[in-house]
């Protein structure tokens, strides 16, 4: 907020109320030190009181260039579908927990366009990014519906959170969350298979997790025309 004066930037720094205080997190070190970290610089970038907080609350997509980012939303309600792009990673929550998650490309892949909103109709959002011969295009149907389409011949493989119920071309949730591979086939599952390495200090130091959570991991194979198509919606109990 200070350094592009946004309201949107400063709305979204207020919702920190810890912000330039000790934090307090359940890793530890492996000498057994508790990690405990600051945001007070942060707080100073992010904070500008002379920048109005008060945003249009019908605004539901951004984009934030200065770090390869785009975001849409449903709504501002608790449990909606909401989906971003990060550089090469997408991600889809839905029903309260993260139902996709993983890079779209590797890391060497060649950017042609960096991620942006195709287009913002009101009913629908589209999120985009271009690489070399590679697309993802993500469309967010704010009546409950998200397509992730992506174009590789390559494989894709992301986690998810939770533990879901598996079918051939599907997973469903206890709260009514469905993912659905419309184009591509499920090569491979495997439950609670992945676990995050908390890692700090410039990648230096691993921290160990008292109480540590897994996910899933889903591996799609593209269709012929190198298409992978998943849809996310949140069916009615």
């Amino acid at each position: 907020a200070r350094r592009y004066r946004n309201p949107v930037y400063q709305r979204l720094a207020l919702w920190d109320k810890t912000l330039g205080q000790i934090q307090k997190t359940r890793y530890v070190s492996p000498g057994g030190e508790q990690m405990l970290f600051e945001l007070g610089g942060y707080a100073c970038v992010w904070f500008d009181p002379e920048v109005p907080h008060q945003t249009d609350i019908s605004a539901l997509s951004w984009h934030f260039p200065s770090v390869h980012e785009v975001y849409a939303r449903v709504s501002w309600n608790p449990g909606d579908l909401l989906t971003g792009i990060r550089g090469q990673q997408v991600i889809v929550h839905a029903g309260g927990r993260t139902v996709l998650k993983g890079n779209a490309f590797s890391d060497t892949a060649e950017v042609h366009t960096e991620p942006f909103v195709a287009s913002e109709s009101g009913d629908t959002a589209v999120l985009r990014c271009d690489y070399e011969t590679d697309n993802l295009v993500v469309v967010l149907h704010r009546h409950g519906r998200c397509l992730v389409q992506r174009r590789s011949s390559e494989d894709w493989t992301w986690t998810c959170q939770g533990s879901p119920d598996f079918g051939p071309d599907w997973l469903s949730w206890e709260n009514g969350v469905v993912l659905t591979v419309v184009q591509g086939t499920v090569k491979d599952w495997r439950p609670g298979a992945f676990r995050e390495e908390i890692v700090v200090g410039n990648g230096l130091l691993v921290l160990e997790d008292p109480a540590p959570a897994t996910e899933s991991i889903l591996s799609i194979q593209p269709s012929n025309r190198g298409q992978i198509v998943v849809e996310v919606r949140i069916e009615k109990h």
